[in-house]
């Protein structure tokens, strides 16, 4: 997932490139910045999850923040930063999108590419976190080099998303130079131009307050009573496991359905790369 979503944002950051206006540049040097450095975060918590549990399966990682709960919410926290505002992942597919906008088949990839994206990374932050919470967490045990590397880059990722006007004023518009005409202004933490604005400060602050809530749950959280699901009264004696067909005892487990036959990679692979290989021809042959 890590890997495919980097493909896809390296595709848009081209795309980017292959609209040449001030917008989509914009859009294609901040989301350079951002990804980079959310993404190192999310590789290298993958890599610490993997040591501790051997796997790289998202089935694996059910729960895990009973388990490993820093490392799960960083890893949760990247997601985040990928998806939803005022991060800047979202700023920047927000720029791009409205520098496609008058380019019918380009903000159709886009924005299809953009849905795809919120649902696999929503389905992976919700079997981190998918466990019932008792209020009792496991001590994470981690090298200290480890936490150098992912709690600075968790602070980056979302500093950098709070400086992004700043970033944008000095470090993009000098960039793009006399050719380029700045299409965003900035007042108050907000980038705004005739389509839109979007207020990176005032929703960082609203992300900060949320926060803050989420922390308030979460010590009331800790006593909370956590009782087995009810499972038609089937359910044996022990934690999870019911009594099913031919009166065989069964563990009750939540897992993703994939449609493997359907949308599996190795059925998928053959198709699409003949697809893009058909594209990358007609666009070459185009510029030709």
């Amino acid at each position: 997932m890590l890997a495919y979503s980097t493909i896809s944002n390296l595709g848009l950051i081209f795309a980017c490139a292959g609209l040449d206006t001030a917008e989509a540049m914009t859009a294609a040097m901040l989301l350079l910045v951002f990804h980079a450095v959310i993404k190192a975060m999310l590789f290298l918590s993958v890599g610490a999850i993997e040591q501790r549990i051997a796997s790289r399966d998202i089935e694996d990682m059910r729960g895990l923040y009973a388990v490993m709960p820093v490392t799960a919410l960083i890893a949760v926290a990247g997601v985040g930063m990928m998806i939803m505002p005022p991060f800047g992942v979202l700023l920047s597919k927000w720029m791009a999108m409205q520098a496609a906008a008058k380019n019918l088949y380009v903000i159709v990839m886009v924005a299809l590419g953009s849905a795809l994206t919120v649902m696999y990374w929503a389905r992976w932050a919700g079997t981190l976190m998918s466990d019932p919470f008792a209020g009792r967490f496991h001590r994470e045990q981690q090298p200290v080099l480890t936490w150098l590397a992912l709690l600075p880059l968790c602070a980056a990722a979302a500093a950098l998303s709070v400086a992004a006007p700043w970033l944008y004023l000095r470090m993009i518009v000098p960039v793009l130079g006399a050719s380029y005409v700045p299409s965003y202004s900035v007042a108050d933490g907000v980038l705004e131009n005739a389509a839109g604005a979007f207020a990176v400060f005032p929703l960082s602050l609203a992300a900060l307050f949320g926060l803050l809530v989420a922390f308030v749950a979460l010590r009331r959280a800790f006593g909370a009573k956590i009782v087995p699901a009810y499972m038609s009264g089937i359910q044996t004696y022990e934690a999870a496991m019911f009594t099913g067909p031919m009166n065989q005892t069964a563990k009750a487990e939540a897992k993703n359905y994939y449609l493997d036959s359907v949308f599996g990679e190795a059925r998928l692979s053959d198709w699409l790369n003949l697809g893009a290989g058909v594209l990358l021809t007609l666009i070459v042959g185009g510029s030709l």
